[in-house]
């Protein structure tokens, strides 16, 4: 039976995976998915009347299949009854969409068809997932293409397994390598590279590949260990992939950040690697709504195609998903300009600071008579990162000049009354501070983006901790901090902050330089100081609405007392 009749069985998966679960429950078991793949698995070797197929498989898992047999042959034999050879060979192979916690370890189906897409997978390609999970791009690449070469990279034991598994059931012989793609040195070169790394892993790259990539790359060896993990798989990627070849990752706001990552994204820009961003839309990912990118590699790009795709997809129970019309649209929108999209040089990206969010490049802003870039008129640096403990450590219930501010501490643009006071404030900590008056804003900005005015009276220091940035108006600016906290909480506001952020749409993230980048509306001194009073007259009234609340619900909590 081949891939598309097997594809055609499914209609039961569903069924089979809650029959499992509630056969193994009945026995007091919980199983996780891969588990509930294997127990089909050994149903599916009864049904064959063989314990096993020839399968390179771990003895640790043909001990489990064993154990399975041994343990629930009943259950087995009741399985064997209800479903059919070709219900569980469905299963085993597609079937891994039910997966819970497990998704981590794999690929929606939406993704892997964008991303083969843009591959174009051809006959006799050899194509490569280097960081393969369960194995569900390589599957939908060989669906799509039965006459390429398929490899994969996979460090987790279950997963590579499971992988052997289906690809030995389709009667195939991929080339499944278990190990860390950060760890071995590339032993081929392929046409086509796709990876989706496990996000916020810290895992450290060996000697060998380091040496390798910066001798491949002509970098410095300390560019690699400044490098997140997101572009330590970048660069490793790049050594998998022929000087024709083409690649497709999938990256996290935070990979996308260019503040952390500057240095990585600088050498891929400047050397041209990055042909193409993807804005994806968000809950494409089963264990989280937090919209992702796409990352199109290839050699010799003299343009980057910014796309956004954000509002594509439709929406079934919590995810999105890319039917084929969304994928075909999608695809269209790299290389053209349109509402979505635009060819931007990479001289232009250089000067937004290698911001690399679509969003920057393709949504049209108002024009801001006589604006000013808010770097122009304000200081702007980090808060402290301080760790928790050593804070702590310093606190004191005693009311002193010094205290500390949290991100917590800011609700709906207001400073909270609470204060957290401290015993002293290091020398090296004092840069951190606040002496005067200042803005405070969030590095993470929508939809939990946090802005306020701090103000350090009769000699006070008020160190800023955590996500946050200090905004302090220049000397010589004589602009009032509420009339900038105004703008950035109006509807203006927000959207220009939306389209400088290095996130998309669901969760974005400020970098010192993109704030500086903010075109503020330089209005008149009269115009100014009206807006700014207005402003700090409604804060005011809302945060007396806010305590008359406060009691108010407290009085209701007690109104059985």
């Amino acid at each position: 039976m081949n891939i598309k009749e097997i594809k055609n069985k499914r209609e039961n998966l569903h069924y089979v995976e809650s029959y499992i679960e509630r056969l193994t429950r009945s026995k007091r078991v919980l199983i996780d998915a891969q588990s509930k793949v294997l127990f089909a698995y050994t149903a599916y070797c009864m049904q064959e009347e063989k314990l096993k197929i020839e399968l390179d498989l771990s003895s640790e898992l043909t001990k489990e299949i064993e154990k399975y047999f041994n343990d629930f042959k009943l259950e087995l034999e009741e399985i064997n009854k209800e479903f059919t050879k070709d219900d569980l060979l469905a299963y085993i192979i597609f079937g891994q969409k039910y997966l819970g916690r497990d998704a981590i370890n794999s690929t929606p189906e939406s993704i892997s068809k964008l991303a083969l897409e843009i591959l174009k997978i051809e006959n006799n390609d050899k194509v490569i997932d280097i960081c393969s999970g369960k194995g569900d791009f390589l599957l939908k690449a060989y669906e799509e293409n039965q006459n390429a070469s398929y490899s994969g990279i996979e460090i987790d034991n279950k997963n590579i397994n499971n992988t052997v598994i289906r690809e030995k059931l389709l009667g195939q012989n991929w080339n499944l390598i278990h190990s860390d793609v950060l760890k071995i040195i590339p032993e081929d070169k392929y046409d086509k590279v796709f990876l989706n790394y496990v996000f916020g892993e810290k895992n450290e790259i060996s000697k060998e590949l380091k040496e390798m990539i910066c001798k491949n790359r002509n970098i410095e060896k300390k560019l690699l260990s400044r490098s997140r993990n997101d572009w330590k798989y970048h660069f490793a990627a790049l050594e998998y992939m022929k000087d024709s070849g083409k690649a497709v990752a999938i990256v996290s706001p935070s990979g996308m950040n260019n503040d952390t990552n500057l240095d990585s994204i600088k050498y891929f820009i400047e050397n041209g690697y990055i042909e193409s961003v993807i804005a994806l839309p968000s809950s494409l990912l089963e264990f989280s709504n937090i919209a992702q990118f796409l990352l199109v590699f290839s050699k010799g790009n003299k343009f980057v195609n910014m796309v956004d795709a954000t509002n594509y997809g439709k929406k079934e129970c919590f995810n999105t998903i890319l039917e084929d019309k969304d994928v075909k649209e999608i695809f269209n929108l790299i290389g053209s300009d349109s509402e979505n999209s635009k060819r931007i040089p990479l001289v232009e990206i250089k000067n937004k600071s290698y911001n690399l969010n679509p969003l920057v490049y393709t949504k049209k802003l108002p024009d801001l008579n006589n604006g000013k870039e808010l770097g122009e008129i304000a200081n702007i640096k980090r808060g402290t990162q301080i760790k928790s403990v050593e804070l702590k450590q310093l606190e004191t219930e005693e009311k002193t000049p010094y205290r500390y501010i949290v991100l917590s501490d800011i609700e709906d643009g207001v400073l909270l009354d609470k204060k957290h006071y401290l015993e002293s404030i290091p020398k090296e900590q004092e840069k951190y501070c606040v002496t005067k008056e200042a803005l405070v804003i969030s590095k993470t900005g929508f939809p939990y983006l946090k802005a306020a005015k701090v103000k350090a009276e009769n000699g006070e220091k008020i160190l800023v901790t955590g996500n946050m940035y200090i905004v302090e108006i220049k000397e010589d600016k004589d602009i009032d901090p509420d009339y900038i906290l105004a703008f950035l909480s109006s509807d203006l506001g927000i959207e220009t902050l939306k389209s400088i952020s290095a996130g998309a749409s669901t969760l974005s993230i400020f970098t010192i330089g993109n704030l500086k980048e903010v075109i503020v509306p330089f209005l008149d001194k009269k115009n100014q100081d009206e807006i700014a009073s207005r402003y700090k007259e409604t804060v005011k009234e809302m945060k007396l609405l806010k305590k008359m609340y406060n009691e108010k619900k407290k009085y209701l909590e007690k109104i059985f007392d």
